[in-house]
Formats: structure tokens, sequence, C-alpha cells
């Protein structure tokens, strides 16, 4: 018997956002999640944010690149994404845009 599919939980990826780095910035390599939050709270309460990391060697603990932050409400992941001006990190834009559900 086939298991049912997972249950994806909708509310909580209107309220995330995909940031990722402009291609030629390393800064994301390592970032933590402390660092992101002051970039992005302008737009409304951060509840979590997670930074991927290369699980195995070589880079091991290093960021991918990318990284989930989650606000409280989904209009303020609306208004990051919509942004006209994106966060700055090093220099360079992140990427900013809405979360897909096999990343949340």
């Amino acid at each position: 018997m086939l298991s049912p599919p997972p249950r994806v939980d909708l509310e909580r990826i209107a309220r995330t956002v995909w940031v990722a780095e402009s291609p030629g910035c390393d800064e994301l390599r390592h970032l933590t999640g402390e660092q992101l939050k002051p970039l992005f709270s302008g737009y409304g309460s951060v509840t979590n944010i997670t930074v991927n990391r290369w699980a195995e060697e070589p880079g091991a603990g290093q960021s991918r690149g990318w990284a989930l932050v989650t606000f409280k409400e989904a209009r303020a992941a609306a208004q990051a994404v919509a942004a006209q001006t994106p966060p700055v990190l090093g220099g360079k834009p992140l990427e900013v845009a809405h979360a897909e559900a096999d990343r949340v």
C-alpha cells in the first residue's frame, strides 16, 4: 500500500522567501541567520531563518549560497519579494523570491 504524500503547509510557504547570493558574491558561504535577520526585519517580524549548508566535504558546514526566511505574516514575505531595492550583502544585491513547496 502506498503512503499518502506529505502534507504541504501552504500557509507557511506563503510566509517564506528564498534568498540567494548574486553571481560572483561569496558572502553567504559563511553567513548565519543572525546576519540575515536585520536585512529582512524591515519587512515584518522574522520567525525563522534556515541557511542551507553542505553536509559533506569539501565545504562541510559552509552555506550552499541560499537561505529561507520565514515571516510571521505572508504580507511581509510578499513585500520582501516585491521590494524595488533588494537587501544588499557585501555590496551586492541578494536575489529574493517566493519559496517553493519542496524547499520549505
